[in-house]
């Protein structure tokens, strides 16, 4: 059967969970006929029934209180979320959402440095080639005063809930890789 073994991890993780499907399902935010149905066929993987999974184990292991489970659950999050990266790398070359990157980040950290680091090449191909590129020089004084007086301006022109906005979406730039100021890392 195809991606048998993608499905034989995430049953091990809701054995060793000791959480019925109905009640995963309901801590991963997915229609329990939905989640039964995948078992029962394993049916063809996609990176939003994989994403809504993993926030489900996650809640899961958060809220494991003997070290000894939450341990297993954490080794059992790890070979699911390796699995997933095994069969669907290329799921991951297509997102471009900041957030869902972020997202998947935060995921991949949960599983491991070596999830980790895989997940981070898939969502940032070519990132190697940008940080050996030459870095962008800084701006001059000159340049930086000018930029404050605008920023400042703009900032002005907007209320409390504007200025948060602005916030969220600088931090989104943040993580382009052709904006970043390599000079920081």
């Amino acid at each position: 059967m195809e991606n048998e073994r993608y499905y034989q991890m995430l049953r091990q993780f809701l054995a060793a969970s000791g959480l019925t499907v109905v009640q995963f399902a309901e801590k991963a935010n997915i229609i329990p006929e939905i989640l039964k149905e995948s078992f029962d066929t394993t049916s063809k993987l996609m990176i939003g029934n994989f994403i809504s999974v993993a926030i489900g184990c996650q809640k899961a292991i958060g809220e494991q209180n003997d070290a000894r489970k939450k341990t297993e659950l954490q080794r059992l999050y790890t070979r699911y979320f390796a699995e997933y990266l095994e069969e669907c790398p290329n799921e991951f070359l297509s997102i471009s959402n900041p957030h869902f990157i972020r997202r998947i980040e935060e995921m991949a950290a949960l599983a491991g440095e070596e999830v980790s680091a895989k997940v981070r090449h898939l969502l940032h191909p070519g990132e190697e080639k940008l940080a050996a590129a030459k870095p962008n020089a800084a701006l001059s004084l000159e340049e930086k005063d000018a930029f404050h007086t605008k920023l400042n301006e703009l900032l002005a022109l907007l209320n409390k809930d504007g200025q948060r906005e602005i916030l969220k979406r600088i931090e989104e730039l943040t993580y382009v890789p052709a904006y970043q100021n390599r000079e920081k890392s």
